[in-house]
């Protein structure tokens, strides 16, 4: 879900505000510099929010801050709304991975973090091209609910995490 929603940010994100806000392709790739310097920014504050909310409320937090910017996306047109909408998935996006991959390398060392990184960047690499079906079928605009409701699932799955490195050992 996240290296999907992660990606399509990625790689969607400039094209869709170009379209949907119908501006000129330097217009429409704010939307990427928002998806990315909201991203940089969590990254950069992210230890931080974990050790005072724990790991769990800082992915459930980005899974929602990630799902609410991908349903604006798919629902509103005016160029101030669509950048704000793709900051939100990267701010929400940019928490999660970090997260996802330090667990990982904390249960079971390099192996098990290999393998959760190669499942992460294959649905990373993988779901722009994925999207690229959806948006076929649904139009550029509606196709980000695809996204959203995996940031949604998110919510879901965060209960499986640990809250915090005491739990990895305990």
């Amino acid at each position: 879900a996240f290296g999907l929603s992660e990606g399509t940010a990625l790689d969607w994100s400039a094209l869709h505000v170009t379209s949907v806000a119908n501006v000129d392709s330097t217009t429409g790739s704010l939307g990427l510099v928002a998806v990315c310097g909201l991203m940089v920014a969590i990254r950069l504050i992210g230890d931080r929010l974990v050790a005072r909310f724990g790991r769990r409320a800082v992915i459930r937090f980005g899974g929602l801050c990630a799902a609410a910017g991908y349903l604006t996306v798919s629902f509103v047109s005016g160029l101030p709304l669509l950048i704000l909408g793709w900051g939100l998935v990267g701010f929400g996006v940019g928490m999660i991975a970090p997260q996802v991959y330090a667990v990982a390398g904390h249960i079971g060392g390099g192996r098990v973090l290999a393998v959760v990184v190669t499942f992460g960047y294959a649905a990373f690499l993988m779901g722009p091209g994925l999207m690229g079906f959806v948006v076929r079928q649904l139009g550029l605009h509606h196709a980000m609910v695809v996204p959203a409701a995996l940031c949604a699932g998110i919510l879901l799955l965060a209960v499986t995490m640990p809250n915090n490195d005491a739990d990895l050992t305990g």
